[in-house]
C-alpha cells in the first residue's frame, strides 16, 4: 500500500455466559478521535483521525475501551463487557492503478456447556465512561476488586491492598489523601 489509512476497527464484545444484550438498542458514542456503534456481540469504531497502521489506531482506541470495561465491571461486576480486537478496515489513499490489496482474518468460535444458571437479558448497554482513566495504579486496585467480587479474597484484604497501592504511589498516606482528593480520615479508616 502506498498510503494506508485505517478507516475502522472492529471488536468482539463479550459478556458473562448468563448475560445477553440481544434486546438492547445499539449504542452510539462519539469522541474527537473516533465514533463507535455497539450492537450485540460487536463494536465498530470509525476513526476521525488518520492512522497509517492498525497498531497506531488501536493505541488511540483501546485506553477508552479498557476504561469502559472497568466502568461496566464496577456497575455490574467483573467481565460484564470485554472488548477483543477482531480486525481492521484499511484503505489505500493513493493506490497504484491496477493493483488490488486483500487482507484476511480468522475468527474462532468455541461452544461451552455447563450447569444451568440464571440468565440476565439487559435492555441497555453500560454507558461509555466519563472521567475514568486506567493506569498501572488503577489496574492494580481493579484487579484486587475483581478478586474480591470472585470471592477469591476478602473485603478487608482488598481495601487494605488498595490503601497500600495508593500510599505507595503517592509516598505516604497524607500525600495520597491530597494527591487523590480523598479525605484523610477515609484513608485512615481503611488502614484500621
Amino acid at each position: 500500500m502506498n498510503d494506508p489509512h485505517v478507516e475502522a476497527l472492529l471488536y468482539h464484545v463479550k459478556h458473562p455466559k448468563n448475560v445477553d444484550y440481544a434486546k438492547a438498542a445499539p449504542l452510539e458514542h462519539e469522541s474527537p478521535a473516533f465514533r463507535l456503534r455497539v450492537k450485540p456481540g460487536e463494536v465498530r469504531i470509525e476513526l476521525m483521525e488518520h492512522h497509517a497502521s492498525v497498531d497506531a489506531a488501536r493505541a488511540t482506541v483501546e485506553p477508552f475501551l479498557r476504561a469502559w470495561e472497568m466502568s461496566a465491571a464496577l456497575q455490574y461486576g467483573p467481565g460484564e463487557m470485554i472488548f477483543s480486537y477482531n480486525r481492521a478496515e484499511v484503505i489505500d489513499r493513493n493506490p497504484t492503478p491496477g493493483t488490488i490489496h486483500l487482507s484476511g482474518s480468522s475468527i474462532s468460535v468455541s461452544v461451552m456447556m455447563g450447569t444451568p444458571t440464571i440468565h440476565v437479558s439487559r435492555g441497555k448497554y453500560p454507558e461509555p465512561p466519563v472521567g475514568i482513566a486506567r493506569d498501572a495504579v488503577v489496574d492494580l486496585m481493579f484487579q484486587r476488586y475483581c478478586l474480591y467480587r470472585e470471592q477469591r479474597t476478602t473485603l478487608p484484604d482488598a481495601t487494605y491492598y488498595c490503601l497500600t497501592v495508593l500510599e505507595g504511589s503517592a509516598g505516604n498516606r497524607r500525600t495520597a489523601a491530597e494527591h487523590f482528593s480523598i479525605a484523610f480520615p477515609v484513608l485512615d479508616k481503611l488502614g484500621e
